[in-house]
Order: structure tokens, then sequence, then C-alpha cells
């Protein structure tokens, strides 16, 4: 409950209020002991961030916490890593250290293991700006529109604006 409220809060521009909630929802479930609920929190906080709100430092937070916890742990699959690597490379690219971007990107492109769409975006518009933000103009397209079309694919028209405006 405590965690559906700071989404909500956030969704109503009330950062400390969201902030507040969002870390008493952290507290129940470290008192539970499960660091792959607590993990998952941090990354469903993320995704407020760019999503809700534009705002890659947090994002950058959240999804680095999450991969800590995971890695402190020893758990967590490819299905919950890469979702968050991708999405970790994003906030790199925007607000960030492209170069680190890139190296979250290889890692996660690297395995060669099937993405799901969302992922696929992600990654598409992390390649982008990354390749942008390098100066390599002419190269961010391809992965630009390769973003724009997958979104198009997951019915997600406002992502799909987004990643086709950066492409332009």
């Amino acid at each position: 409950i405590a965690l559906a409220l700071a989404e909500a809060l956030l969704a109503c521009g009330r950062r400390a209020e969201s902030q507040a909630s969002f870390e008493r929802a952290c507290s129940v479930l470290e008192h539970e002991g499960d660091p792959l609920a607590l993990a998952r929190a941090h990354f469903r906080r993320g995704t407020w961030h760019y999503s809700l709100v534009c705002a890659p430092h947090e994002v950058r937070a959240a999804f680095a916490g999450g991969l800590e916890i995971l890695d402190a742990a020893g758990i967590g699959t490819r299905s919950e890593r890469d979702p968050a690597r991708a999405a970790l490379a994003w906030a790199e690219a925007v607000g960030g250290d492209p170069e680190r971007a890139a190296t979250l990107l290889d890692e996660v492109e690297g395995a060669g293991a099937p993405v799901d769409e969302l992922t696929a975006i992600e990654l598409g518009r992390a390649r982008a700006t990354t390749l942008a933000r390098q100066g390599r103009f002419a190269e961010s397209f391809d992965p630009g529109v390769a973003a724009a079309e997958a979104a198009e694919r997951a019915g997600w028209p406002e992502l799909a604006y987004g990643c086709w405006l950066n492409a332009a």
C-alpha cells in the first residue's frame, strides 16, 4: 500500500511525501527479509521517474540501488536484471556518463538473450541517446527509429512519439 501511495503522490507532484511513503514501503520490505521484493520496489520507483516525471538522476539512483540489492543477495535472473540495466543505461545516457551507458548496453546486448518489447525500447532509446551524447549523431538514428517502431508495436504511442522526436 505504501508503494502504491508513493506512486500516486508522485503523480500528484508531491515528491517529498512520495519519498516518505517509498521509504516506509522499503522499511516493511526490509523487515520481511525479501531482497527480490525490495529490488523490485526500487525498479518500480525508477519507472515512475521516467514515465510520470522525467528525472534521470532518480532513475539512475533507483535502478542502481535495485541492482545493488540483487548483487548483495546474490539473486536475480536476466529477466530481472536486463530491463533494470537498460533503464539505468538510459539514465546514464541522458543525465550521466555516456561511456557507462555504452558499457551497460553492451552487457545487455552482448548476452544475446531475447528481451521483452519494453526492454528493446529502452535499449534503443539509450543507445540512440548515448551515440548522440558522444557526438555520433548519424549513428544514433537507427537505434532511435528501432525504439520508436518497437514502442508503436507495444502500443505505447506516447513513448513512440518521444523516440521519433529524438530520432528527428
